[in-house]
């Protein structure tokens, strides 16, 4: 029915410009009837390209805004110089006469970059090693958030070691279980697989536990982890031959 009524619609539109041009006068009466419609469209174009493009240009500039100040703080993180690397400014040298901004600055004003949820992951691990688990959490959310899986996988790690913390091991398990489920390389994979195996023996939810750890005990590509996962497995009665 919509469509008959939009075909009805476009045929009285196109019957009426070809009275307004066939008309004495026509293509006048039809430049001053159309022509402010037509130059208003064609601005609105304008616009619209205009606007995609400025918006192309400042997630560009973002992102290597974000990644620049990303290198310079990175190193006072990998030297395990945790507050120095979340707070920056004053507590760092300047770069070519410029502050240094610190992980959490990073990740206010570049959240939505990559560089900037590899900040609030690097943040969250500083905060989790200065014992800081409330804030480490909050980090931790933002880079699970990420487009990618290594940051995400990274990001729900996070927050599994924050649940264990806080004893909170049902939501450790399952946060165990996604960074598993993103992890692609078999070591993350082994490891997460088997932290939510033990998670689930320490609330006593057996078969789930031996679900995870028959899988890490069986499987070739997480032979690193295996003992572990026999051990466990054993104290809950399964024996793995």
């Amino acid at each position: 029915m919509s469509d008959k009524i939009n075909n009805k619609n476009e045929q009285s539109f196109d019957d009426e410009l070809e009275n307004q041009v066939q008309g004495e006068g026509g293509e006048v009466n039809f430049i001053q009837k159309y022509g402010k419609l037509i130059a208003i469209a064609a601005v609105a174009v304008v616009a619209i390209v205009a606007v995609a493009y400025y918006f192309t240009y400042t997630s560009n500039k973002n992102k290597e805004e974000a990644a620049l100040a990303l290198s310079r703080i990175r190193p006072y993180f990998d030297r395990e110089e945790y507050a120095r690397a979340l707070f920056g400014g004053d507590s760092v040298p300047t770069v070519r006469g410029e502050k240094v901004l610190g992980l959490i600055q990073i990740v206010e004003e570049y959240s939505s970059t990559p560089s900037g949820r590899i900040a609030a992951l690097l943040a969250g691990e500083a905060y989790l090693a200065l014992d800081n688990i409330s804030e480490a959490r909050k980090y931790f959310e933002i880079a699970a958030k990420a487009n990618s899986d290594e940051v995400a996988k990274g990001g729900y790690a996070g927050l599994a070691v924050c649940s264990e913390k806080n004893d909170n091991l049902s939501d450790a398990a399952k946060n165990y279980e996604k960074a598993a489920e993103l992890a692609i390389d078999p070591t993350s994979k082994g490891r997460y697989l088997l932290f939510a195996g033990i998670c689930y023996a320490r609330m006593n939810e057996k078969d789930r536990a031996i679900e995870h750890l028959t899988m890490v005990a069986k499987n070739r590509d997480f032979a690193e982890f295996a003992n572990a996962a026999i051990i466990e497995l054993a104290r809950l009665g399964t024996i793995i031959e």
